[in-house]
């Protein structure tokens, strides 16, 4: 813990705990939007990620742009998203929880 020594009464802990609250904010922030752009993007990138023959790709075009596949791919991305974004308020839970 880096900011150990630099803790040395109440205010200087509370001034502590709001930057880290930030920190955890907007690593949040930058989840949900690497999540988002992977949902956006997934076919797009798994196609392109495809090294096969031209005659294959036809074959991820067809099965990518099924809604079926879609719905799926956005179920899992939803879920992974909201059990990362509930580990993260149970972390600052953990780390921020006022004792009384």
């Amino acid at each position: 813990m880096r900011n150990k020594n630099r803790i040395h009464n109440l205010d200087a802990l509370e001034k502590e705990i709001y930057r880290q609250q930030l920190i955890s904010k907007e690593a949040v922030k930058k989840l949900e939007n690497d999540f988002n752009y992977l949902r956006s993007n997934f076919f797009r990138m798994a196609r392109n990620s495809s090294k096969k023959e031209e005659s294959n790709s036809s074959f991820f075009d067809h099965v990518f742009s099924n809604d079926h596949v879609q719905k799926v791919v956005t179920g899992i991305t939803d879920r992974i998203t909201n059990h990362a974004a509930d580990a993260i308020n149970h972390l600052i839970d953990r780390l921020f929880k006022k004792h009384k």
